[in-house]
């Protein structure tokens, strides 16, 4: 998988509404995205936004 700005995006939104990180890989791997690319896609959208400031660390525990 190459750098996929839908993917991306959708990662980060789902995030932002508050949704857990299972279901983030979930719905990652329900679009073909294997299990360890689904968790390196969601870990740099969870790092950016922790840098940005609007997520919390106890947020997706």
């Amino acid at each position: 998988m190459k750098n996929n700005p839908a993917l991306s995006l959708m990662c980060v939104q789902m995030l932002e509404s508050g949704a857990n990180r299972r279901t983030v890989k979930r719905a990652l791997t329900s679009r073909r995205v294997k299990g360890r690319q689904a968790v390196v896609l969601l870990c740099k959208q969870e790092m950016a936004l922790l840098k940005s400031g609007k997520l919390r660390l106890s947020e997706n525990g």
